[in-house]
């Protein structure tokens, strides 16, 4: 439909709540994911530097990243997941 003045039609301020909503969620449910590197499970025993851990997880924290640990059968998966950016209309 045409508004009066031949235009686009106006969103309503509702749509456009529900909208920013749906993009924010998106960011939380399928966040960006990157691989660090990965810890065989056989090797957990072997003592290892933790302050590669701290220096990439700081680094990454500056750029808008967190890193998260999972747990699998065969070791642990480090990566770098993006932070939502949270629309300042949520805030």
């Amino acid at each position: 439909m045409r508004a009066a003045g031949g235009g686009m039609k106006r969103i309503n301020p509702y749509q456009r709540l529900l909208e920013i909503c749906r993009r924010f969620s998106a960011q939380i449910i399928y966040p960006i994911k990157k691989g660090m590197f990965f810890y065989e499970y056989k090797r957990l025993g072997e003592g290892w530097d933790l302050s590669m851990v701290y220096q990439r997880t700081k680094a990454a924290e500056q750029v808008g990243f967190e890193v998260i640990v999972e747990a699998h059968d065969n070791g642990l998966q480090f990566c770098y997941r993006k932070k939502p950016d949270i629309p300042w209309e949520l805030k």
